[in-house]
């Protein structure tokens, strides 16, 4: 098959929007190993660098490696931007269903500026308020929509679907040329669907259950390589910690970490289904702490009184 050219002209409305580019793979790109099954990852929608949602970047400099390299190229998400994730392949009826539904919310696909993925869907460019927590998806019926904001990334126009085939801008009634001016804010009533409710500290348990809101999880699971712990036995003691750490709210801060590494870059939903399925299992904050000298990162690890942990497997990794 011959080899497809990325468009970087497609990805200039996102530099002048004062969007983040980083680099990602090239679409043909896959893993050197093999995951379970015996299969190698696409790796053409994944960062190319570690640390990715902290690695400082120049738009040009990602800009020019790509279009130099034909790498495809990655929007990485402020906490004011909210990307409407619609992927018709995991809906019933389709696209028209999908913008049935998300009428219902107040959306309509034509106002806003909007990316024709390579897979049939499209990628919906909103703003939001910057505290606001968003949940990754709504209830089952809704399957196949996903919101995305900080900690995220989306693969930009112009770059290369794994199948070979474009993300390109889609014709609607905002010009992605008027990015610069900011894109649209998402209606009241989508805002409201797609609020993540956080529990409240009374919730909360003892042994330092929830000591660690999601804002510090993400700052700790940031200074951490995601790549050390690819070992299933590891990341499994270390997702339990960081549910007792934060008293399971920051599903969604590992699965942005998880999703990091390459060859993970695609399972969040089964990471969410392993959170989902966690129940009392003992690991808490010494193991999450013994994590964190290893990681090189026990400065973060707050020196107020605290009751001493209990879980002495944390000690004995």
């Amino acid at each position: 098959m011959a080899n497809v050219k990325i468009n970087v002209e497609q990805m200039r409305p996102l530099d002048a929007g004062g969007y983040q580019l980083i680099p990602l793979h090239g679409y043909r790109q896959v893993a050197r190993s093999r995951n379970s099954i015996g299969v190698r990852r696409k790796l053409g929608k994944a960062p190319l660098d570690k640390r990715w949602t902290t690695r400082p970047y120049r738009n040009e400099e990602v800009l020019s490696g790509a279009e130099t390299s034909n790498r495809n190229v990655g929007v990485r998400l402020r906490s004011t931007d909210l990307i409407v994730d619609i992927d018709p392949r995991s809906i019933q009826g389709g696209i028209p269903a999908a913008k049935r539904k998300l009428r219902s919310l107040g959306v309509r696909l034509r106002d806003y500026p909007a990316v024709s993925t390579g897979s049939g869907g499209y990628h919906l460019y909103m703003c939001k308020p910057a505290a606001l927590p968003v949940r990754d998806h709504l209830p089952d019926a809704w399957k196949g929509i996903e919101f995305k904001t900080i900690g995220r990334q989306v693969v930009a126009p112009g770059s290369i679907h794994p199948n070979g085939k474009p993300y390109t801008w889609a014709e609607t009634d905002f010009d992605p040329d008027d990015l610069w001016l900011g894109a649209p804010t998402a209606p009241a009533n989508l805002l409201r669907a797609a609020k993540r409710k956080i529990a409240k500290p009374s919730s909360f348990g003892r042994d330092g259950q929830g000591d660690h809101p999601c804002g510090e999880i993400s700052t700790i699971l940031g200074h951490m390589n995601v790549e050390d712990f690819r070992d299933h036995g590891q990341w499994l003691q270390l997702m339990m910690a960081v549910h007792h750490a934060s008293a399971g709210q920051a599903c969604e801060e590992f699965v942005n970490w998880c999703e990091g590494d390459p060859l993970y870059a695609t399972d969040g939903e089964e990471i969410r289904h392993r959170w989902a399925s966690l129940r009392r299992h003992g690991i808490g904050l010494g193991t999450l702490y013994k994590f964190m000298r290893d990681q090189g990162c026990s400065h973060l690890i707050e020196r107020r009184p605290r009751v001493v942990p209990h879980d002495e497997f944390g000690e004995a990794i």
